[in-house]
Formats: structure tokens, C-alpha cells, sequence
């Protein structure tokens, strides 16, 4: 930067030397190519009618001016009720338990920055989201990683994404202070299972400093059973802060109402720099949370509530999008929870290399990993856009015989979408090889 004054933070050097951003990467070629979105997660239909209408009755019931910094009171009380239900009524939470925060992702913000240091470390199951890098290193911390294996399961028939909790061991050590545990994962959509959060448990019982941060934004959305790591024992909930999301489950991504939840001493440090990061949230959405928690209790579209109805949604769309990927030629990997799919292309890309079509491979530019140079084709020659799985992973990690083989689909759209986007995959073999597409 020429002006003096526009010298940065040393905090951002990370994001300065890091090239273009992938969500602005994917939006710019999806926008100007007028692409399907697979890419960004955020659905592409209506929000049910009953969470419209409660935001319509909170504007004009006159609830629009400040919330109280931690939230409102009655949204802390119905969240919870509904977690000491979740829990299976271990613990007597209250509002006290409770922050009110701008999603998921200031739920994140705010946590990190009131419990890590300069030079502490906190460890993220990699492939890991986007935010926690920036976040983690704006908050003073380093981010370590342990990746999740691809092992082949033989009742299933298929690779799964799985943990090796001794790859967790040998990573955690005195400088660690947050371990952060996504479930169900985005982007592979791996849902941790009981056997593996008790191995955890067991784990960092060596190191009392450690706390735990779990990501369960996508809690309600799973083809299996959900865990909870705060609810195993008195143990693991006196470490936990727990990071939720109403925008995945009711299909309102742009209201940004999320929550941390734990023991009050702890979510006492995120009530002030909650303070610093917005003061307030959204009082309109807040007080219409309020109503919609209740509301999805209740029987809905022929369904017990409206979370068995949401997951049967969900179950639905999986199986079109990896029956649509699939046919394609590309093999998906199937997901357990949340609503992505990451897909090995690298067949597809080894024809492109092979071809000449993509650049050359520079590390300090992740434009021209493989995976992400293979998103930009797609984009401009079959209109589907998606997001390369590189970006989910440590790029310092990374060499020239790394394997930029994966993409991430995600499913969050309406069947006739899918269907229309089963049609334009079909075109991948046809540009590249004319003998495969006479057999999809």
C-alpha cells in the first residue's frame, strides 16, 4: 500500500498475502456466468410461512429498537428450555447460560476473542470453515489442525470421513487452549459419534486449561444420530461453550441471530466482548425466534415437529444430489449431516491438466490450485458453480505434490434445481471425453 496511513494490523497480513477469497472467487464467476448455486449455503426457496409471519407480528408488536446487550431475556429462556430438554435435563440452564449473538459465526468471534492469548493455540478438525482461520489469528491465536481420514467402510460399501483421535492426541499439548469440534461438519458433513466425543473427553482430561468450542449449526440436520459434547458429563460441560444457529434450520441465513451456550462463568467473558462486536442484535428476529422455537414443536406438514420434517427434507435432496453427481462421473463422498457433499473431481482434473487448459501450479496463489482452477471451468462451461475444498484446508500445509482433488456441493436447493443441475454435470463428460458420455 503507497499511503502511510493505510498501513494495516499485523493481524491481517494473513488475509493481505492470501490472494482472493474464495467466497468472493466462486460469487464473482457464479454471478457473471449466471451459474446454479452450489456454492455458498444458503437456500434458494421461501422460509417456511410460520417463521415469516413471527417476524411480520415482532415489527409490528413494536419490538425494533435495542435488545439488551446479552440478549433478549424470553429467547435465552426458550433456548434454554429446549437445550435442558436436548441434554436430557443434566443441567439447570437458564438465561444466565445464554449470549445472543450476530449467527454462528459472531457466536465463534466473540468466544474466541475472550478466552485466547497471543501465541495460544487452538486446534480445528481440518477440513474446517472458512471463519475460524481469520478469526482464530484476528483473535491472537494459531491454528493447528488434524485432518479427517478417508477410510473405506465395508458394511457400507463406500469411503467415510473418519477421526484418528490418536492424530488428536499427538497434536494437543500445553499450549493448546481451544479444540474445536464441528458436528455435524461442514463442509464433509461427518457427524462425530458417541464412542469418538467420550475418546475426546477422555483425552483432554490431561489438560484442565483446554476449553471446547463445538460448532452445531447444523445439529438438526442429520441422517443420523447428533451428539452433544457439553452433555456427556458435569466434566465436559464446564468446558464447553456451544455455538448454534437458527439460519441453517429455518431456512433464514440473512437474519444472523446465533447463540453461545454454557456454564455462566464462561459465557459471563463472552457477554462483554459481545459488547465490543455489535452491543446488540437484530430485536425484531430475536423476539420472532421466540415464537418459531415453539412452532417447531408442533406437528408440521404431516411430520411430529418441524425438525422431523426438515431432516426427512433434507434426506431427500442428499440422495437427488449424489444420485445427480454420481451420474456425472465424479464420486461423491456420502455425507452423514449438514447439507454438503465434498466430491473427488480428480479424474476430471488430471483431463484438464492433461489438456493443457489450467495454469500452472503456484502455492502462494490459490487460484491456481487445481481444484479451485477446475470450480472456475465448471462455472464458465456447465453453469454449476461449487466450492473448491482447498479452501477448507491449512494452505501452509500444502506443496507441489499436494492433491487439489476435492469440491464441495452444497444440496440447500429446491429439487427442481437439482434436477436442472443433474442435466448440466452430464456435460462434463461430453466436453472432455465423447466415449464416457455414451454410457451415463
Amino acid at each position: 500500500m503507497s499511503s502511510p496511513f493505510a498501513t494495516p494490523a499485523l493481524r491481517l497480513k494473513n488475509d493481505l498475502e492470501g490472494g482472493e477469497d474464495v467466497w468472493a472467487f466462486v460469487n464473482r464467476l457464479r454471478i457473471k456466468h449466471n451459474a446454479i448455486n452450489h456454492g455458498q449455503g444458503f437456500p434458494n426457496w421461501s422460509s417456511p410461512q410460520f417463521v415469516k409471519q413471527a417476524v411480520i407480528n415482532a415489527v409490528t408488536n413494536d419490538f425494533n429498537q435495542y435488545a439488551p446487550n446479552t440478549g433478549l431475556l424470553e429467547l435465552k429462556k426458550q433456548i434454554a428450555k429446549e437445550t435442558s430438554l436436548k441434554y436430557g435435563n443434566r443441567f439447570a440452564l437458564n438465561e444466565n447460560n445464554i449470549q445472543i449473538t450476530n449467527g454462528c459465526a459472531g457466536a465463534l468471534d466473540c468466544t474466541f476473542r475472550a478466552f485466547l492469548n497471543p501465541g495460544d493455540e487452538v486446534i480445528a478438525i481440518e477440513p474446517f470453515f472458512t471463519f475460524y482461520r481469520t478469526q482464530i489469528c484476528h483473535s491472537g491465536g494459531v491454528l493447528k489442525t488434524v485432518a479427517l481420514d478417508l477410510k473405506f467402510d465395508l458394511d457400507r460399501n463406500q469411503q467415510i470421513w473418519s477421526l484418528d483421535v490418536a492424530k488428536l492426541k499427538a497434536a494437543i499439548n500445553e499450549r493448546t487452549r481451544i479444540l474445536v469440534l464441528n458436528t455435524p461438519h461442514n463442509p464433509t458433513g461427518f457427524v462425530l459419534s458417541l464412542h469418538e466425543m467420550q475418546q475426546i473427553a477422555q483425552l483432554i482430561r490431561a489438560y484442565p486449561k483446554l476449553l471446547v468450542v463445538t460448532d452445531e449449526v447444523y445439529d438438526r440436520i442429520s441422517s443420523v444420530d447428533v451428539h452433544h459434547f457439553a452433555a456427556l458429563s458435569a466434566d465436559t460441560f464446564a468446558r464447553t461453550i456451544v455455538c448454534c444457529s437458527a439460519a441453517k434450520t429455518f431456512s433464514v441465513t440473512g437474519w444472523k441471530i446465533g447463540w453461545t451456550l454454557g456454564p455462566a462463568s464462561l459465557i459471563r467473558c463472552i457477554n462483554f466482548t459481545s459488547r465490543g462486536h455489535s452491543w446488540s442484535v437484530n430485536t425484531p428476529c430475536q423476539r420472532a425466534l421466540v415464537d418459531i422455537l415453539r412452532h417447531a414443536q408442533q406437528p408440521y406438514q404431516g411430520f411430529p415437529t418441524y425438525y422431523a420434517w426438515l431432516n426427512d427434507m433434507y434426506s431427500k435432496k442428499r440422495e437427488r444430489m449424489l444420485s445427480a453427481i454420481t451420474q456425472s462421473g465424479m464420486s461423491p463422498i456420502t455425507p452423514n449431516g449438514a447439507y454438503y457433499i465434498m466430491v473427488d473431481a480428480s479424474k476430471y482434473m488430471d483431463i484438464l491438466r492433461a489438456q493443457g487448459v489450467f495454469k500452472r501450479l503456484n502455492l502462494k496463489d490459490p487460484t491456481t490450485y487445481y481444484d479451485w482452477q477446475f470450480c472456475a471451468w465448471l462455472i464458465e462451461n456447465v453453469g454449476v458453480a461449487v466450492v473448491p475444498g482447498s479452501a477448507f484446508y491449512d494452505y501452509s500445509k500444502f506443496s507441489a505434490q499436494s492433491k487439489f482433488k476435492f469440491i464441495r456441493f452444497a444440496y440447500c436447493t429446491s429439487d427442481d434445481t437439482i434436477a436442472k443441475t443433474a442435466k448440466k454435470l452430464k456435460l462434463i463428460a461430453k466436453l472432455l471425453q465423447p466415449q464416457i458420455a455414451s454410457k451415463l
